[in-house]
């Protein structure tokens, strides 16, 4: 099993056995979760990961190395079963519920934030507003009375 274990598998086949997109295994690589190191391949450099640093996120509580990408996902098995019993699927339902949480709470202070941004925006909408009018204003008056000496040809002004 330890031969098993030290195997090493592509992004992809990480990806799969987690159920999760490529870009996160990359990510998790480089943030150091996954021990994995670079291989170069004909089409470029690409880590290959152990699968000893993938158990500890598998979404199967059990692992059988004869069967490494076999997938267990509890939400199917519930749907699936017509003899699931009310407790397991409360228990699918809460374990959901508990992973929502942090993107409810993200959500939350996205909306906060947005609510904020169009207040502020409607104020300077309204700001704007009333700069135009004013503007607008200040071009239909008069800036001053006209005089009333005739106009005289340009060089009449150094005659005087």
């Amino acid at each position: 099993m330890t031969d098993e274990l030290q195997r090493t598998v592509t992004i992809g086949e990480a990806a799969k056995l987690l159920n999760v997109h490529r870009n996160t295994v990359r990510n998790r690589i480089k943030a150091g979760r996954y021990n994995a190191h670079k291989v170069v391949t004909p089409q470029g450099e690409t880590y290959a990961v152990t699968l000893k640093s993938l158990l500890q996120d598998l979404p199967s509580t059990h692992y059988n190395p004869s069967q490494p990408f076999v997938h267990h996902n509890p939400i199917q098995n519930v749907q699936s079963d017509s003899a699931a019993t009310v407790d397991q699927q409360d228990a699918v339902v809460h374990l959901v519920q508990q992973m929502l949480i942090p993107f409810v709470q993200e959500l939350g202070e996205t909306r906060e934030e947005l609510g904020r941004v169009r207040a502020e925006r409607d104020a300077l909408q309204s700001r704007l507003t009333v700069l135009q009018a004013q503007q607008a204003e200040s071009f239909h008056e008069p800036t001053s009375t006209p005089e009333t000496r005739p106009r005289r040809a340009w060089w009449q002004f150094w005659r005087d």
